[in-house]
C-alpha cells in the first residue's frame, strides 16, 4: 500500500512488477522524495536568512527612531537655554558647543544611513580623479583635533616613503575609509591612551598600481574574538558595558569594508579585549607619472 501511494504521488508511473513478482519503481521513487525534501530545506534556509536579516532592520530602525530623540531634546533644549541666557556669553557660547555635538551625531547618523541604502541598491559609486596624497594627509591632523574634542589622547600622524604623490582615487570615499575607523579608535580608546594614523606606499614591480598603506592603531578597549568575525555585518555592535556608552549603530565598519572592496584593496585586523586594536588597510591605485618638460 504504501508503495502505491509513493509510486501515483511522485512518479505518477503503475506499479511494475519483475519476473519474481516484486515490486519496481521504489527506489526511483525514494530519490525523487529526497530531492524535494533537500530543497525544501532550502527553501526555509533562505526564509530564516531573510527574516534574521529584516528582524535586524527592523529592530535597527526602531533603535534608530527612539535613540534619536536624544540628540533632537539635547538641541531643543541647549537653544532654548541659550536663548534665556542670551547676554551671558559663556553660558550662549557652552550650550552652542552641546548644540554642535548633538547636530555633529545627527549628521554622522544620516550619511552612514544614506550610505548603507545607496549600498543595498547598488547606487554607491566610486568616482576617481587624480588626487595628491600628501596635500590630502594634512587635512587629517585638524580633523582629529576636533574628533578628539575633550579628550586627553596622544594622537600621531605619521606618512612616510610616499613614492608616487599623485592617485587616481576618489578622495571622498578615501577620507570617508580612515575617518570611521579613526573616529572608532578615538571612541574606544580612554583617556591617557594613544591613536596613531600611519600611511606609506610599497611599489609594484612592472605596474602602473601601487599599494597604498594606512595602518591604524590605538591603545583603547579592544575587540573580542567572536565580535571580529562578524563586525563588518551590518547593525551589529559588540555587546559591552564600555562600548553600549558610545553613541554609534554599527554601521561604520560595514562601510568601510564595502568601500575597501570596491577600491580594490583588503583590511586585517588585529585585536585582543584591553590591549587595543590595529587596522590595516591595503588599496592597489593607480598613479600619475609627473610629466618631464620639454624645449620647444
Amino acid at each position: 500500500k504504501l508503495t502505491s501511494t509513493l509510486d501515483v504521488s511522485i512518479s505518477g508511473h503503475d506499479k511494475g512488477y519483475d519476473n519474481n513478482g516484486n515490486v519496481t519503481h521504489i527506489l526511483y521513487a525514494t530519490r525523487l522524495i529526497s530531492d524535494a525534501k533537500r530543497r525544501e530545506k532550502n527553501w526555509i534556509s533562505i526564509a530564516e536568512e531573510a527574516n534574521k536579516a529584516n528582524l535586524a532592520k527592523t529592530e535597527f530602525i526602531s533603535q534608530i527612531a527612539h535613540d534619536i530623540l536624544t540628540p533632537m531634546n539635547a538641541i531643543l533644549g541647549f537653544e532654548t537655554l541659550a536663548e534665556q541666557h542670551i547676554n551671558e556669553p559663556k553660558t550662549v557660547e557652552y550650550n552652542l558647543k552641546k548644540i554642535k555635538s548633538s547636530g555633529d551625531f545627527l549628521m554622522e547618523l544620516v550619511n552612514e544611513v544614506l550610505d548603507i541604502t545607496q549600498i543595498e541598491n547598488g547606487q554607491l559609486r566610486i568616482n576617481s580623479q587624480p588626487v595628491n596624497i600628501p596635500k590630502l594627509l594634512d587635512d587629517f591632523p585638524p580633523m582629529l583635533k576636533q574628533l578628539q574634542g575633550d579628550k586627553k589622547l596622544n594622537i600621531i600622524c605619521n606618512q612616510h616613503d610616499l613614492y608616487q604623490k599623485t592617485l587616481l582615487v576618489d578622495p571622498l570615499r578615501l577620507k570617508q575609509i580612515y575617518t570611521n575607523i579613526l573616529s572608532n579608535a578615538i571612541k574606544y580608546t580612554p583617556d591617557g591612551g594613544s591613536v596613531t594614523f600611519e600611511m606609506y606606499q610599497q611599489q609594484i614591480p612592472s605596474s602602473k598600481n601601487i599599494f597604498l598603506i594606512a595602518k591604524i592603531s590605538d591603545t583603547g578597549i579592544g575587540m573580542s574574538e567572536e565580535y571580529i568575525e562578524n563586525m563588518y555585518s551590518k547593525f551589529t555592535r559588540e555587546t559591552d558595558s564600555r562600548i553600549n556608552k558610545v553613541p554609534g549603530y554599527g554601521l561604520g565598519l560595514s562601510i568601510v569594508k564595502y568601500l575597501t572592496d570596491i577600491m580594490n584593496g583588503h583590511i586585517d585586523v588585529d585585536s585582543k579585549l584591553g590591549k587595543g586594536t590595529t587596522f590595516t588597510i591595503t588599496l592597489e591605485i593607480p598613479y600619475l607619472k609627473k610629466r618631464s618638460r620639454t624645449s620647444p
